[in-house]
């Protein structure tokens, strides 16, 4: 499914939605708002990478690298990379833990959940400990190039992590349509 057409069907279900809540037809909603999230938990990683991408670009063109002003942008940045890609990782984890046939993803969803938190942790503990504590934990917390350097292997938990919930929605979707039945071995040849 691409991006134009998860868009138009978020698009359409939000219409929809609202449109019942106006005529007063909304007895039952189809989705709360965490199933909602759940179902494009791939977009809300490429939407958390995205935006730390831009946040990123904008310290480096407006911020002299290592000012405080920098810092706290690229704090922020990965702020927003870290709530991203675990909310979309325990996403999946949620929907495919027990009925997956797919297992591979599931693991790289593990992996790439335990890179992000460990990268992101391991920052702020490095930055509180190096200050005393002064310090604070969100837009603070990266104070010199180790805290930095720490924090920078969170991106590739991210990618990680959105290959994953590509991998495993792609599957859910090809498994829905009936189009992954008819594919095998002998198709490829």
């Amino acid at each position: 499914m691409t991006l134009v057409r998860c868009l138009q069907r978020l698009k359409r279900t939000v219409h929809n939605t609202c449109r019942r809540i106006a005529t007063g037809r909304a007895r039952h909603l189809e989705f709360t708002s965490i199933q909602l999230v759940s179902r494009y938990r791939a977009l809300v990683a490429a939407s958390s990478i995205a935006l730390h991408h831009v946040v990123f670009v904008l310290a480096y063109l407006y911020c002299e690298r290592g000012s405080l002003g920098w810092l706290r942008l690229v704090d922020m940045a990965f702020w927003i990379l870290f709530l991203g890609s675990t909310v979309a990782g325990f996403l999946d984890l949620k929907l495919h833990w027990k009925d997956t046939p797919v297992h591979s993803t599931i693991l790289l969803t593990i992996i790439g959940v335990s890179i992000v938190i460990t990268a992101r942790s391991s920052s702020v503990i490095y930055s509180l400990i190096e200050t005393s504590f002064y310090t604070q934990a969100i837009g603070g917390s990266i104070i010199d190039d180790v805290s930095y350097k720490l924090a920078i292997t969170a991106i590739f938990g991210s990618y990680v992590l959105l290959a994953s919930t590509a991998a495993s929605t792609l599957y859910r979707d090809l498994r829905a349509s009936g189009s992954f039945a008819s594919f095998s071995y002998s198709s490829i040849q």
